[in-house]
């Protein structure tokens, strides 16, 4: 079976430089542009990483869609790392926007506040989104992820064709680096990492004279948490569905007070102790992380893909994970591995936007599920950041991206025509046709190996969002809200050895069980028997 998945990921591969392959999408119907006579006003709230402009109005894609669509749009942006507190914020006073974009409305607070009139239903537009129904139909699990328990439908997912995207954060390393340490591959035990960590802790690598290299680098403490749960038996229902996974018996378990989780944190706060995790790990951001990998300092990083090198003399160096890490008991799995949509709405009309205008925006938003632009959203300006062979039917970036003079990351350079970075995109991505990282192919080699370790591949399966009513669902994103924040405050405070993983634990887990869990669990569990899984 291996040999076989690693045979088809060298073919996709050479497809993606040089031979044909059939692009699948549906077709733009330009007939439809513009959308309307006189230009009509929009306004948009919208997350942006840091890697991009902050300012969408100077970016060429958006530029482009105006002059398509004749809409204009009133921009109003929120860092990413701010994203979650402020639509809270504006959910709560109702003060929202006119259009909320690439927001990742969760399916909880879609069903809550879908329910309660402050989004619209787009199943009503059914007929002028036809590209949309088109992947809905074809991939029908992310049509169940959106299709809140009243039918309705609230908001556009991210769509992910292929499963080298949904592979999720991952470890990547560098050939001088392994050989310093000894090896010709990456570790491949949790035991064997931490070695590996030791042994190149205060090398000079990149040669300045500074102890300033890091062993392991990541701008979220959570990537490594996903990186290790299938070490530790956690989340084994994929990422998905982060609070709840599955115990043998079949009911729910809240995986993050299960005794995986607590040897997790035990071997996350011996890794961070030692001063083998960047000391930065809760502060840093993306933009941090990228600093550090072009600068030879993070010499084991953690993302979606290699681009934190990219266009750096790293870049050749760099040598992906492509099995699990075997923990202390055996235990190895990929959990870090999601359902092919996003579990959360990226495009939503709300009750603001007046009525004349939400069957435009519906035709508006149809536009990202076509293939001109799902070309146009990912890839930019044809003959400027890419290349069509009408030949071979193939895409390909241009140098102007991936050979930026100045040296730049891959995604900052190309967030000047593009702002897909980050994720949380209304849209398909698919392997043909999505030219991030995740589909380079480092990645693929990645993916290659980490697809055979999945739940769905070892008897096990990707749980999909729980859909709840709107009263339900508003309980249900007010306790895992409450869950978030408890969460980050006490890893933080395992991790860094504030607190101590043993003495403190069942404080802790006192702590979850007060915020409602065994009520959370009730309602996963009658889920489970409804959907008999």
């Amino acid at each position: 079976m291996k040999k076989t998945v690693v045979a088809l990921l060298l073919a996709v591969m050479m497809v993606l430089s040089c031979t044909a392959l059939a692009v699948e999408g549906p077709a733009t119907d330009y007939s439809l542009y513009p959308l309307v006579d006189e230009k009509m006003t929009v306004s948009v709230t919208h997350a942006y990483t840091d890697v991009m402009p902050s300012d969408w109005s100077t970016v060429w894609f958006w530029q482009q869609l105006e002059e398509l669509t004749n809409v204009h749009l009133e921009f109003t942006p929120v860092p990413s790392s701010d994203r979650a507190t402020q639509l809270n914020l504006m959910f709560g006073s109702g003060d929202l926007p006119e259009i909320l974009f690439k927001m990742s409305v969760s399916s909880t607070q879609a069903s809550q506040y879908g329910g309660e009139g402050m989004l619209i239903d787009l199943n009503q537009y059914a007929d002028i989104m036809p590209n949309f129904n088109y992947w809905l139909d074809a991939y029908p699990t992310a049509r169940n992820a959106v299709t809140q328990a009243d039918g309705n439908i609230y908001g556009c997912p991210y769509i992910l064709t292929g499963y080298a995207i949904r592979m999720g954060t991952r470890l990547f390393y560098n050939s001088e680096v392994l050989a310093y340490a000894g090896l010709d591959t990456p570790p491949k035990t949790t035991e064997e990492f931490y070695n590996y960590l030791t042994t190149i802790k205060g090398w000079d690598y990149n040669e300045n004279g500074e102890d300033d290299t890091i062993p392991y680098a990541g701008s979220e403490w959570e990537n490594l948490e996903y990186i290790l749960t299938g070490s530790f038996g956690v989340m084994n229902r994929g990422s998905s569905n982060y609070w709840a996974d599955q115990n043998e018996d079949g009911t729910a378990r809240f995986w993050h007070t299960a005794d995986g989780y607590k040897e997790l944190m035990r071997y996350y706060n011996k890794l961070y102790t030692e001063g083998l995790v960047d000391p930065d790990i809760f502060t840093a951001s993306f933009a941090d992380e990228i600093v550090k990998a072009q600068n030879g300092r993070a010499l084991t990083y953690s993302f979606v893909n290699n681009s934190p090198v990219s266009g750096s003399k790293y870049e050749a160096l760099t040598v992906p994970m492509t099995e699990p890490l075997e923990g202390p008991d055996g235990t190895k799995s990929w959990n870090n591995y999601s359902m092919p949509a996003s579990t959360s709405s990226n495009f939503c009309i709300t009750y603001n936007c007046p009525e004349e205008k939400r069957e435009i925006m519906a035709k508006w938003a149809d536009y990202f599920y076509s293939l001109d632009g799902i070309v146009a959203y990912f890839m930019g300006e044809k003959d400027v950041t890419y290349t069509y062979d009408e030949a071979t039917d193939t895409y390909a970036l241009t140098d102007l991206i991936l050979k930026d003079p100045e040296g730049r990351n891959f995604e900052s350079v190309q967030s000047s025509w593009c702002t897909w970075a980050g994720g949380m995109n209304p849209s398909c991505a698919t392997n043909e046709l999505f030219k991030g990282g995740e589909t380079w192919p480092v990645s693929l080699e990645s993916a290659a190996g980490l697809i055979n370790y999945t739940p769905d591949n070892n008897g096990g399966a990707i749980w999909a969002p729980f859909l709840f009513s709107s009263d339900v669902a508003s309980e249900v994103s007010a306790m895992t809200t409450d869950f978030d924040t408890y969460l980050g405050e006490w890893a933080a405070h395992f991790i860094t050895g504030e607190k101590d993983v043993d003495a403190d634990w069942d404080e802790y887990v006192n702590g979850f069980n007060a915020l409602g869990v065994q009520d959370y669990l009730d309602l996963i569990n009658a889920k489970i028997e409804e959907l008999g899984l």
